[in-house]
Parts: structure tokens; sequence; C-alpha cells
């Protein structure tokens, strides 16, 4: 009766009944049966009779206890109860560590799961592939896909062979990463999968290879369920792609139904490459009539879908405008149907390629070889470390300073529209890198949020000066523009801009630090891996968000955020919006410390990155220039760009635009530490204070009386405020902030973003 917990539980009733005095495994059994139907107050109960009695307790006893616990999430109670069986003298087995590693697993400890995993060779027990799995899934759920990735090689080094269990959990663990190099190893190891039969590879037959409709192997959803006729069983094995029907008709498919994420988009991705490379070699004719993707078998299996891939296929598809639709049979909860020659017609063309890149950029990445896992792993070193530290730099920045939309002065609002456009205007005039541009920005919007009212016609002076202290900030004073040349591409009096620079400087308290959306934005893409890709990844990872933090910075309703919430809104919405998984990949939200985005600020920001993906204009220009990129690309093949310049080991040396980036961080941090004040928080949402102090205010005023009796020109008149519903394209500053992708400036123009429209 041990898989009948309710039955054994009424034979104890019985045997109580008739007086019958339970022993040992008596008691075992009992713990065992309501550890089964998830009652830990129970097992416990029982446990300390048992102690009571002074019955002995053995590994079997322990391993039910923490079992038990594993089932009910209880991680602390287990760890309890572990250290309670090693003072009685009881050796665990490998049972007792693997239902242990797999509680503290389960509460997120990934360190503590380790730690157990380390004690397992003191008392002489063997990991086994459930023991590996536990630990591969505590390291995926503490983001720690390093270590995960050095437990599976250690796994195969001690010779215990991987089930399709390990490969789903190893291989989900690395895409949900959103890093380059990890998901470019998690398409390695499904290959490998595939190899040993745990996986079957999607592919499509051809004239007189396939099976026809009629074939379970080939169409029926049994051949997609665990121990169905087409392939071995477990999860993911089957599920992962099976071979279409013959040319000539029929219905070909794809089942997702049930996968973990990372097994689902791979499996989908090679998918298409093959319908791509089947209709390339032996004509349209090669696809069977119709074809079909299911995400969501409904009632047709007893296995729950993933809904995150049923959203990310259906958007994905509806994003390219691929000839993939919903279909109307409702005998499935998601499935998205074609006919075999609009397919064929689609996977010709150049936006099919982009779509590709879109869904694996990791396919952009140069090789690093597939058991090469220390060349992955000294990529992974690099960019985590420096990434934190630029991060750990901006935490500080954003504790240590405040900025309120309720504190700015009407007039400013009136006019910050236009003030930001004339800002990027001259901030692509003069070359300056977006990120100190957008700094810029924040700058501006600091110092305005400092005073309780300012002349309106000194605020296109107030704007130059905040864009040439952060110059001076991210580029340093030797690299930075002279007054004069902001002066000239602002259209200001360079005297009226040299005097209004030292107020502002002044009003500031000397702390001109800014780190804004599109910094942090660039930190994120960093921490991605988007360099190492070639321009088509680079373009399919971040062309999309580096245009939509330009439109961001426009955004008033972000003015209550702080930038690094800005910037993972941007990022996650964009995500979401090309159906890219993972929509907020599991790294960023390890260094972010944004485990989730339903906080009130994160979702305030979600939202408005939101309504501006529904911007239909820069789906347009991201599309037309990834489908562009993708026909210069046709025909080569190589790795070209800025990935072929990288070397495994030098990451660092090959980046130096990074090395600037996260020394700029690091130099804003520090500034923002010595010069802010003490418990100054950025405080999202909150009312703004009745006034500003007026000490501050005053602080501006020797700024006007300065101006006005050097009797300088009057400076040129603001722009006109621009529409906030509508938001100001700047095809300038989108070239701008492209360019510094490293594409290259020549498609990513003004005259090219332009034309993208047309």
């Amino acid at each position: 009766m041990c898989n009948q917990p309710r039955e054994a539980l009424g034979v104890y009733q019985e045997l109580l009944a008739e007086n019958f005095a339970p022993n040992s495994t008596t008691y075992n059994a009992l713990i065992s049966a309501y550890g089964k139907l998830g009652q830990l107050d129970k097992v416990l109960e029982v446990y300390k009779d048992m102690v009571w009695k002074g019955l002995e307790r053995s590994v079997i006893t322990y391993s039910s206890l923490i079992s038990a616990c594993e089932k009910a999430g209880r991680w602390e109670t287990a760890l309890q109860l572990f250290d309670e069986m090693t003072r009685d003298g009881c050796s665990p087995n490998t049972v007792t560590y693997n239902s242990l590693i797999t509680a503290c697993g389960q509460g997120c400890q990934w360190e503590k799961a380790q730690a157990v995993f380390e004690q397992m060779p003191a008392t002489g027990c063997t990991p086994d592939v459930v023991t590996y799995t536990s630990l591969i899934s505590a390291y995926e759920r503490g983001g720690q896909w390093h270590l995960a990735l050095q437990a599976f090689q250690r796994m195969l080094a001690q010779g215990c062979r991987p089930d399709a269990i390990v490969y789903n959990a190893i291989i989900d663990a690395l895409w949900q990463t959103g890093v380059v190099w990890a998901q470019a190893t998690a398409l390695e190891l499904y290959h490998s999968a595939v190899k040993q039969g745990h996986f079957r590879a999607p592919r499509v037959n051809g004239p007189g290879d396939g099976s026809g409709t009629g074939s379970p192997t080939a169409n029926s959803p049994a051949a997609f369920a665990p121990g169905g006729p087409g392939g071995p069983s477990g999860p993911g094995g089957p599920g992962a792609g099976a071979p279409l029907g013959g040319a000539g008709g029929g219905r070909g498919e794809l089942n997702l139904h049930a996968l973990t994420a990372g097994v689902a988009m791979i499996s989908l991705y090679l998918w298409l490459c093959d319908l791509r490379d089947v209709v390339t070699a032996r004509g349209d004719g090669a696809l069977p009539a119709a074809l079909a993707i299911v995400t969501d078998a409904g009632s047709n299996s007893k296995e729950q879908g993933n809904f995150i891939i049923k959203e990310a296929v259906s958007t994905m598809m509806a994003f390219w405008g691929a000839p993939f639709k919903p279909s109307q049979d409702r005998s499935y909860l998601g499935l998205l149907e074609a006919s075999g020659p609009a397919v064929a017609q689609w996977v010709r063309t150049d936006a099919f390629s982009a779509q590709l890149a879109s869904l694996f950029p990791a396919s952009a990445a140069p090789p690093l070889g597939a058991a090469d896992a220390a060349a992955v792993l000294a990529h992974e070193q690099a960019a985590r470390g420096q990434c934190d530290e630029a991060f750990a730099a901006v935490a500080r920045f954003e504790a240590s300073h405040s900025l309120q939309l309720g504190s700015m002065a009407g007039a400013y609002l009136g006019q910050r529209t236009g003030l930001v456009s004339s800002m990027l205007e001259a901030g692509a005039a003069l070359g300056l890198k977006d990120e100190v541009v957008h700094d810029g920005v924040l700058l501006l919007d600091r110092t305005l949020s400092s005073v309780q009212q300012a002349p309106a016609e000194l605020l296109p002076l107030v704007a130059g000066a905040a864009l040439r202290l952060s110059a001076v900030q991210g580029e340093g004073a030797a690299g930075a523009p002279p007054t004069a040349a902001v002066a000239a591409a602002a259209g200001l009096d360079a005297t009226s801009l040299g005097v209004m620079e030292g107020n502002v400087a002044r009003l500031l308290g000397g702390d001109a630090t800014a780190i804004s959306a599109m910094r942090c934005l660039k930190v994120y893409l960093e921490r991605m891996g988007y360099r190492f890709l070639d321009r088509r990844g680079i373009y399919a990872v971040a062309g999309l968000p580096i245009m939509l933090a330009v439109e961001a910075a426009f955004d008033m309703s972000l003015l209550n955020c702080r930038p690094s919430a800005v910037a993972a809104a941007v990022l996650y919405a964009e995500r979401r919006q090309r159906g890219a998984v993972p929509f907020w990949p599991t790294m960023l939200a390890k260094m972010t410390g944004y485990e989730d985005l339903v906080t009130p600020e994160l979702a305030v920001a979600v939202h408005a990155a939101q309504k501006l993906c529904r911007k239909v204009l820069y789906t347009q220009i991201y599309k037309a220039q990834a489908t562009g990129l993708a026909a210069g690309a046709r025909g080569g093949g190589a790795v070209s760009g800025p990935a072929a310049q990288v070397a495994p080991v030098a990451v660092a040396a090959a980046q130096p635009q990074q090395q600037l980036l996260l020394a700029t961080a690091r130099q804003a941090a520090a500034v923002a530490l010595q010069q802010a004040p003490l418990g100054h928080q950025w405080v999202p949402i909150a009312p703004a204070p009745a006034s500003a102090p007026l000490q501050q205010f005053q602080a501006l005023a020797p700024l006007q009386r300065q101006v006005s009796v050097a009797a300088v020109p009057a400076c040129a008149p603001a722009p006109a405020p621009v529409a906030a519903d509508d938001g100001p394209l700047l095809f300038e500053s989108l070239a701008l902030s492209l360019s510094s992708l490293g594409l290259g400036g020549g498609d990513l123009s003004a005259a090219a973003l332009g034309a993208a429209l047309q």
C-alpha cells in the first residue's frame, strides 16, 4: 500500500481498534502515508510520538520525514531533522540526500543544497541522476547557471549518464538566463540529448520519406505523449518534435505542450530551420499541405501546458507577420496553423531570417566548441564580475539621489519635451555617446526637481548646462566638448551657458552625477552578452529596447521611477512584445534584485513601457532594419562584426566601450557616496513636498541676476512643446543610439530609419 496512503491509514486505524501496539515499522509506514498526503503536521506528530516512546528511528524514518518536508516546502524543518538524524548516529543514504537537496532547492536555498551535496562523499554516498537533477534545479532557482553547468560536467565525469529529466533541467536553466553563451551551450546540450535518444530532433520528411497523416509516429497526439510510440519516454523527449508528414498532403505538427521553456524554444528554432532547409533543398512541394504548432494540447494531455510558451509563440508569429495563425480547432487550447505553400514562400524571405535571429540570437555567436565548458565559464565570470560591479554603482546612486515629478515646476514640465528634444539633437551633433546625453536629461530633471520654480526663458540654458556637465562627468574634462561647442550645437550664447554651468553645479552641491535608464539598459545588454553576436544578433537583441529607451526619456510618467526600473521595464516589455523567452532573464533578475516586475514601482514602469511598445512606428523600424541586416548577411554565414574579434578569455580587453561604461558607473557611484546627503532615498510613486527648501530656490536666483547684469544676448527661444501623446521621433537621436551598438552608421542613419517607414 505504499502508493495508497489513505488505505494505509485505514489499516492503521483497524490495528489500533484491535489493540495492536505499533512498532518502528508501523510508524515509518504512517510517516510515509501522511507525507504523501501532504500532512506535515501529522508527520511531525507521529515522529514526536515515536521519540517519546523510545522507538528506533532508522534511515527509512528520517528519509520519509525529510521527503515529507520536501513536499510541504519546509526546507528549514528538513535541515533540522537531518541534524537530528546525525545526532542519533543514523547514517543517511543517497535517497536521504536527494530529498534534502530537493527541499533546499525548492526553498531557493542553493547554497545549502550545495553544502548538503558536498557532504555526500564523507558519508560514503554516491550521487545518482536524481541527485544531480535536484542540484541543477537548485542552482537554476538561485540564478547560478554556471554552477549548474559545472554540476552537469561533474556528472558526466563521474560516469553518471543523464536522462531526459536532467537534460530538461540544465537546458532550461541555461536558456532562462538570457545570456548569449549560456543559450548557445543549451543548444549544444540539446543536440547531445538528441544523439542519446532523449529528445527527437524536429525535422521535415521529404517526398517518399514521410509516413503520411495516418502515421502515429508522425502526426497523432500519441506520438508526443510520454512513452508514446514515436520515441523514448520522459518529459521533453517526445514533445520536442517529430517528423512531419511526407509531401503531397497531410498535416505536419510540432508539439511544444508541457515542455520547459528552454527545450520548447530550441525545438521551435530547429524546426523552423529545418522547414527552410527542406524548401531550399527540395522545393516548395516537400512540405505537407498543412503545418501546425501545438502550444497547449488542452484535454488531449494530462500534463499542464506552459503558458509562457503559449503566449510567446503566438505573439512572435503575429509580431513578424508569419503565416501561422490561431486555429479554430477547439480540441486544442493553443494551436497555430499555416498552409504548406504559405510557409514555403515565407521561409525564403529575409523577414524569416530576421525572425530566426530574434528567436535565437545566440545562433549568431562565435562557436565555443561543444565540450568547451571552460571557455563558456570564462565568458560568464568576466561579464558577471564587471556587470555586478556596475549595477552596484547604479544601486548606490539611486539610494543617494532623489527625483520626483510632483516637485517640478509647471513651466518646466510644459517645456520638457522640447528641451529633451534639443538635448538629444545637440548630443547627436556633438557626437556624444547616447548614454551621456541621457545622463544629461536626468541631470536636467535633477536640477529642476531641486527648486520651486525657474524662469521659463532660462530653461534652455539649464538644459545646455546639464548636457555639458554630463559630458564632463561621462567623458572626462579632456574628452568633453568645450562650452562653446555645446552652446553652438544647442543654439545658446556661450557666455550665458558658462555662467549657467557654474550655477547649476553649485545648486547641486557639486554633485553632477547621473546614471540614466539608457546607461542601465546598456549594462543589462552587456550582461546578456550582446557584444558577442554578429550584426544581426546585436540588432535582434538590442535594437528595439534602445529605440524605446530614447522614447522613454520623454515619458513624464516614468520620472517617479528609478532609472534601473525603467530600463528593466523597457527590456521586459519589448521582449514580451516580440515573444522572446525569457521575457525577464534570470541573470538580470539576480543582478538587479527585481525577481518579479509586479511591485508598485515596477508595475507602473512596465505599464508605461508597454504603452510605448504599442507605438507601431518603432516596431516598423525594428523589423525593417532587422530584415535589411538579414538581407545583407545572406550568402555569408561566417561570424562577422564585434563577435569575430572577441577572444574567449580576454573579454575585458576586447570591449573598450564596456570598460568605459563600467568605469563611468563606478566613478558616478564614488561621487554619489562622497557628496550626496545620507538617507536621501529615491522614493517612487510618492507625493512631492509642498515646496522645495528656500535655500535651494535662492541658489538659482543668482543665476538669473548674473545673466541680467552681464547683459549677454538673449538665448534662443525655447522649442515649442510636442504633444505628449505623439512623442517626437528624432531620427538623428535614434541613429546615434543604434550606432552605439557597434553596427556602424551606414544602415542605421537618420535617412535609413526614415526610409524604413516608406
